[in-house]
């Protein structure tokens, strides 16, 4: 994730540096031109069903608060050899209580209902690592309101806990017009002018997207609601940053403006780091029977479902192609075979500009370009015409409906494409939507003969996205019967299943049917390169689930539930408070390989409470393969006094491993790791509080109620009890 950070902290500097070069300093239709990054958005994947869960990084918020820190440090301090400048303004967004779209209700109309002991317990605690520790330059507001009020108004959440509690420096920034939503949806002012003084009183300092609020501070001003100090102050913060950038320096004081875009952008390290980065997210949850790796010597692949020829689908929302183009999952799975993925035989008619081969309600597959509509046609044998118009490929079966639209493109398909020598694909589903089982006939068809049959699932932006969250986490449309379905025709025929997806889905019959099931997520730009290293063991997969993936819709509370825990009307959510069954655990994952734990040591059995404990342990690779191993820390306290989450994550490390050989691993667990909130009334203090009492320590490759036998457990007492605030900082938030 460090490296991730300093990639894209990279790009953002030399798409500036590229701009400035032009005489472009920053008109405001180029969004993006400087280098105040809108990165990471560091909301907690409370409910699966949430449209930007594929935007963040967990649902725990000591992982997504450890990442995020990494990714800040990397994009803000780069390759540390210059001490004196950022490299680029990372953004702690959305800042806070933020994890609904449209169910039940808008996001801009939505109040979080949130008590003293989730805010401190699970939404105060994912910005630490981003805000208190990484110092990110600035904070994103949000566009909910907490218990009634507007965030972007509420200044016992922005002075009062950035500021006061935390001693950040940075400015704050809005959502996308949410300064303005305190008195447009919110209603909790009479008219702007008021929006405009509670905002900039709260400690906004930025109005992000339109102009509403500010344009209306001199009237706030004139009328005693705000100061023209507070003005001031919104502005030193703001210039702080720009200094901090170096961008009132002489250009060659600052070291990174001698990056350019044609050194950086798209260049083989980015391509290489990307590919890399996919591959150690990819997550095995099944493989029976030693099902994958695959081998290369295989004669007959048989490729089923719409998204393995997808492109632009692997990069989920907000990201544009690269300029080089993106390898769909059968140009992976074609290169891992020896197979050239450029050797596309189809053919497509002219291009023919603002025509349309219009069909009422149709579905369409994402696609950067016409050309690539063309190959996705091609390899459809069903596919005669296509139509292509904004980010969105139309398969016809025939030109009916041809008429004049603007903006459209279509041609005809002469040829198609069988998919390769060894690789033959058909979709199964006209899009991932599959709506109904036309194409079954056809993929039962193309999989006959083949020693494997490889079948991708999953969701895209039609199903989940900013603005539009999931009603259901099961699978989209006839995907579960299209596997049924391969299944009861070949019966002895390892069916490997490749989900594409950003939140958890709840697979049903898929799990029994599957030989294997291989976790992409929304792989980026190289994900379909690293599908094919992974399904035949050119890397041994080593990412764990990082949130959890239920069993069904029903399993969970309503959408708009904010409060965690088990109650009379919810059954919890998230593993730490959760009391069901579930599909798959957060931290699960599998291996092409096998490994041990031993010799667990903790550094003391008795502590005071501000005290870190550290532990040791062996991890030994018992396997036929080198590895990486995640090695998972959770605690659980047994006699609280106040309501606490079942078990939590408190450390963990990502190790390679040798077969045949072993590592020694040091984790520790910081204070705030196994801290109780009591409860209280003022939702704005943190009242966390390290309690006398025991804490028992589990290590090893997953929750111990999902490993029996191969997670190691001790324990340690604390023999006194303080709030974490009066502690010393720890030398590491986690």
């Amino acid at each position: 994730m460090l490296d991730v950070g300093r990639a894209v902290g990279q790009e953002a500097r030399a798409l500036h540096n590229g701009f400035v070069h032009q005489g472009n300093r920053g008109e405001p239709h180029d969004n993006g031109v400087g280098i105040t990054m809108y990165a990471p958005n560091m909301n907690l994947v409370r409910d699966p069903r949430w449209g930007r869960a594929q935007e963040v990084y967990s649902e725990d918020p000591a992982l997504s608060s450890y990442l995020t820190y990494m990714f800040v440090h990397g994009a803000q301090v780069g390759n540390e050899s210059s001490p004196h400048y950022m490299q680029a303004a990372a953004c702690c967004k959305h800042y806070a209580a933020y994890d609904l779209e449209s169910v039940p209700t808008t996001r801009y109309h939505f109040s979080a209902k949130v008590d003293s002991r989730n805010m401190w317990e699970t939404y105060m605690p994912v910005f630490l690592g981003c805000v208190k520790y990484a110092q990110g330059a600035h904070v994103m507001c949000s566009y909910n309101a907490i218990n009634g009020v507007p965030t972007c108004g509420d200044e016992k959440l922005l002075d009062g806990i950035l500021r006061d509690q935390w001693k950040w420096p940075g400015f704050v920034v809005s959502d996308y017009d949410a300064w303005a939503q305190i008195y447009n949806t919110h209603a909790y002012c009479p008219n702007m002018t008021c929006a405009a003084a509670t905002g900039l009183n709260a400690g906004m300092d930025q109005e992000g997207g339109g102009t509403g609020a500010i344009n209306q501070l001199q009237a706030a001003i004139a009328a005693g609601m705000t100061t023209e100090d507070a003005v001031a102050t919104a502005f030193k913060r703001l210039f702080r940053v720009r200094l901090q950038l170096g961008m009132h320096d002489p250009p060659a004081m600052v070291e990174w403006n001698h990056i350019t875009n044609d050194s950086i952008i798209e260049g083989g390290a980015h391509i290489a780091l990307a590919r890399d980065a996919a591959r150690k997210a990819m997550t095995l949850y099944k493989n029976a029977h030693n099902a994958l790796p695959l081998s290369t010597d295989i004669k007959k692949l048989a490729l089923i479902g719409p998204s393995a020829v997808q492109t632009s689908l692997l990069l989920g929302n907000y990201a544009v192609p690269p300029d080089h183009g993106i390898p769909s999952i059968m140009d992976g799975i074609r290169s891992a075979l020896g197979e050239d993925p450029s050797n596309f035989t189809g053919k497509c008619g002219p291009l023919e500009q603002n025509v349309d081969y219009f069909v009422q309600g149709e579905g369409g597959l994402s696609s950067p370009n016409p050309q690539d509509c063309c190959r996705q046609c091609g390899l459809d044998p069903s596919c005669q015409y296509f139509t292509w118009y904004a980010g969105t490929c139309y398969k016809k079966t025939s030109d009916a409906g041809r008429q004049t639209s603007e903006g459209r493109v279509s041609a005809k398909c002469l040829s198609h494409d069988t998919g390769g020598q060894k690789v033959k694909y058909a979709g199964g589903c006209k899009d991932v939507g599959c709506d109904d089982d036309s194409g079954f006939d056809d993929a039962v068809q193309v999989a006959a003969g083949a020693e494997a049959i490889v079948v991708v699932l999953g969701l895209d932006q039609g199903q989940e996205s900013e603005g539009h969250d999931r009603s259901v986490i099961e699978l989209p449309g006839h995907q579960t019967d299209l596997v049924a379905r391969l299944r009861t025709a070949y019966a002895a025929t390892p069916i490997v299943v490749v989900l594409v997806h950003g939140g958890t889905l709840a697979l049903g019959s898929v799990v029994d049917d599957a030989s294997a099931i291989v976790d992409a997520w929304y792989p980026g730009m190289e994900g379909g390169m690293a599908v094919g290293d992974v399904l035949f063991g050119k890397v041994n997969p080593g990412g764990r689930a990082p949130v959890t993936s239920y069993l069904k819709t029903s399993d969970l509370p309503e959408m708009g539930e904010t409060n965690l825990y088990p109650s009379a009307s919810s059954p919890g959510i998230t593993y730490r408070y959760f009391n069901g069954s579930v599909q798959y655990p957060f931290g699960h994952g599998l291996s092409y390989t096998t490994f041990k734990y031993s010799d667990l040591k903790l550094s003391a059995q008795s502590v005071k409470a501000c005290d870190t404990v550290t532990l040791t342990v062996s991890v030994a690779n018992t396997g036929v393969m080198d590895g990486d191993e995640v090695v998972q820390v959770y605690v659980k306290q047994h006699n609280a006094s106040v309501p606490v989450p079942n078990i939590r994550l408190a450390d963990f490390a990502r190790v390679t491993i040798a077969k045949g050989q072993s590592a020694q691993v040091q984790l520790q667990i910081v204070p705030r790791a196994h801290c109780v909130v009591p409860s209280s009334d003022d939702i704005y203090t943190d009242g966390s509080t390290v309690e006398a009492g025991a804490v028992t320590v589990f290590v090893g490759g997953g929750q111990p109620k999902y490993n029996d036998g191969a997670v190691l457990s001790a324990s340690f007492a604390v023999t006194s009890s303080q709030t974490v605030a009066s502690c010393p900082e720890p030398t590491t938030f986690y």
